[in-house]
Formats: structure tokens, C-alpha cells, sequence
């Protein structure tokens, strides 16, 4: 699926190049087809340029918001309802983490400014079990 050698790519290539699959379960898992397509055009976009170009940059943004559960309290929001159904405890849940450090990693790298500081994958956890509380 995806045919970029990664070799001299941006760290974001790479992330893709080794990890996408992963990436798209856990997008579809945090919300939904919707969700998975935006991974979908990602891809593609990183398929076609060897550099992040503005709209990729966008949607790596969007997708890093969606890993970090940035809007998870928003009931009118889909996340919020992908999210309520997710157990804190799922090995789902250890591996979105650990892509939401990749990916945070992978935009530092690429000098992408992102608003939200590197969450660790405790911290990243343990968003996961607070978020989880709060819409009990």
C-alpha cells in the first residue's frame, strides 16, 4: 500500500512506511471510516511528495488532535462515542499510545509545530483512564 521508499524521507514517511496499518486501526478505533480516510489521504499525499506539503501538514494535525483525544469531551463530536466504547485496559489502547508517541516524535522531527507538548505513553494511559471517568 504504500510504495515510498523511505529512505531520505521525512521521519513522517517513515512513520507511515512502517506503521500504517497500525495507524488506521487506530484511527478507525478513535473515530470511525471518516477517520480512516483522512489516514487514507495521508498516505496518498505521502506517496506522491517527499515533502510535507500544507495539506498533509493539516491532516497530521487533525490526526495527532484525534490520538491525543484532544476532543473527547465534546459530546457532539464523533470521537466522543468511538472513545466511550474503548476499555482503558485494551491492548488497543497501549498501541495508540505508543503511535501517538511516534507520531509526536515524527512531527518534532519534521519540525511540524504542534500545540500539545510529547505525551509519554504513561501519560498517554493514563488520558485514556481520566478521559474514560469523566464520561462515566
Amino acid at each position: 500500500m504504500f510504495d515510498v521508499n523511505p529512505t531520505g524521507a521525512t521521519a513522517l514517511h517513515k512513520l507511515f512506511h512502517d506503521h500504517v496499518e497500525k495507524i488506521q486501526n487506530a484511527a478507525l478505533l478513535l473515530g470511525g471510516q471518516s477517520e480512516l480516510a483522512r489516514v487514507q489521504r495521508i498516505v496518498d499525499d505521502l506517496n506522491w511528495s517527499p515533502q510535507i506539503t500544507s495539506r498533509t501538514r493539516r491532516e497530521i494535525m487533525h490526526l495527532n488532535q484525534l490520538f491525543t483525544l484532544q476532543h473527547v469531551h465534546d459530546e457532539g463530536r464523533p470521537e466522543s462515542a468511538f472513545f466511550a466504547m474503548l476499555d482503558p485496559a485494551s491492548p488497543e489502547v497501549e498501541n495508540i499510545c505508543l503511535l501517538t508517541d511516534r507520531l509526536e516524535d515524527a512531527i518534532q522531527r519534521d519540525g511540524i509545530t504542534t500545540m500539545e507538548a510529547q505525551l509519554s505513553t504513561f501519560e498517554c494511559a493514563g488520558r485514556f483512564a481520566a478521559a474514560q471517568r469523566d464520561l462515566s
